[in-house]
Parts: structure tokens; C-alpha cells; sequence
């Protein structure tokens, strides 16, 4: 990224069409990981933010639905919070 970045602000300094095409493809590649970093861990992030641990392992709690409303589309695309309103799901 931090390559890509330095080759970015310098794109008016790169005249040679190899390098204007390599730099293109490793934003785009970094773009894509981006994005599927993003799905990997979007669809937990709303877990770990609403852990109640309690006293006990029997009291630790989390929030299937407490997540942010953005990330509603990545949660619905990677089926990670399937069920949670079905008794016995183990999340409340």
C-alpha cells in the first residue's frame, strides 16, 4: 500500500506505459483486498463491540443484531448472523 501510494502521488512523473499499468494493477490488486479484508471482518466487527463477558463463561453475551446499519450488506453477503432471533441460536 504504501508503495502503491508513493507511485500514485507521483503519477504525473511516470511516463513509461509499463509503470503506468504495473501501478494501475497493484492499486487495483490492493483495492480488492482491501474490499475482501473488509468482508472478513466487517460481518464480526459488531461481535467483538458488544461482548459482555460477565462473571462467568455462562453469562458472556453478545449482540448478533446490535451491528451498524453499513453493515448490514456485508453481514447479508457473507450469511454470518443467520438465525440469531431462533431459540437455541446460542446469541442473543
Amino acid at each position: 500500500m504504501s508503495r502503491t501510494g508513493d507511485l500514485m502521488q507521483r503519477e504525473g512523473m511516470l511516463h513509461s506505459e509499463a509503470e503506468r499499468k504495473l501501478t494501475e494493477e497493484m492499486a487495483n490488486k490492493i483495492g480488492t483486498a482491501l474490499e475482501d479484508i473488509s468482508r472478513a471482518t466487517g460481518s464480526v466487527a459488531h461481535f467483538y463491540k458488544s461482548l459482555q463477558i460477565g462473571n462467568s463463561g455462562s453469562e458472556a453475551r453478545v449482540q448478533a443484531r446490535a451491528n451498524e446499519p453499513s453493515f448490514q450488506g456485508l453481514i447479508d453477503e457473507v450469511a454470518s448472523v443467520r438465525n440469531a432471533n431462533q431459540p437455541g441460536a446460542g446469541v442473543q
